[in-house]
């Protein structure tokens, strides 16, 4: 069994599919009928699981458990069949992996995908990058602070602006 990936959203399609595009939109996508869409053997090659976006209300949609690539499923959709009928995609997908942590966005917008994954913060995508909060900035100054100090043995002071970062952070009543 492999890892699997669970997503949840949709992506917009403006204009609206017209009738015939999404009757063959969604044939090729419940049916594997790829070739309907332009979309080659080669064009799938490197892509070693199937493709889980459906037509939902206009929309393309993914809810549930994958195998990862929805992402790049999404561009040969994007690239082969809407894009070339004239079709523009914008939205957010959120994933989150099997593991703890793994999480993560597609981002589309204006039928340019991008896969970013959480760190600490989702920084957004590269055509629209968010600073994360001040907060959240001198949390992560103060916890590479540590790191550096553990490293050259001077600990004390920057274990004590971690702690002051983290109390700023998160307001957590204290135990008395």
């Amino acid at each position: 069994m492999g890892y699997s990936v669970y997503y949840n959203g949709e992506i917009d399609i403006s204009p609206q599919l017209g009738e015939e595009h999404e009757m063959v939109l969604d044939d090729a996508l419940r049916n594997g009928k790829f070739a309907a869409l332009g979309i080659t053997d080669d064009d799938r090659q490197g892509l070693y699981h199937g493709c889980d976006w459906e037509v939902r209300d206009g929309c393309l949609g993914i809810e549930g458990e994958s195998r990862g690539e929805q992402d790049e499923w999404l561009r040969l959709l994007i690239s082969r069949f809407l894009q070339p009928n004239g079709y523009t995609l914008s939205g957010e997908v959120s994933w989150d992996g099997d593991e703890s942590g793994d999480t993560g966005v597609i981002y589309v917008s204006e039928n340019r995908v991008e896969a970013v994954s959480d760190t600490i913060t989702n920084a957004g995508p590269s055509w629209c990058p968010h600073l994360p909060e001040s907060q959240t900035l001198e949390l992560v100054r103060a916890g590479r602070g540590v790191v550096a100090s553990w490293e050259s043995g001077d600990l004390a002071g920057q274990v004590r602006r971690l702690a002051v970062a983290l109390d700023e952070f998160v307001d957590i009543p204290r135990q008395s």
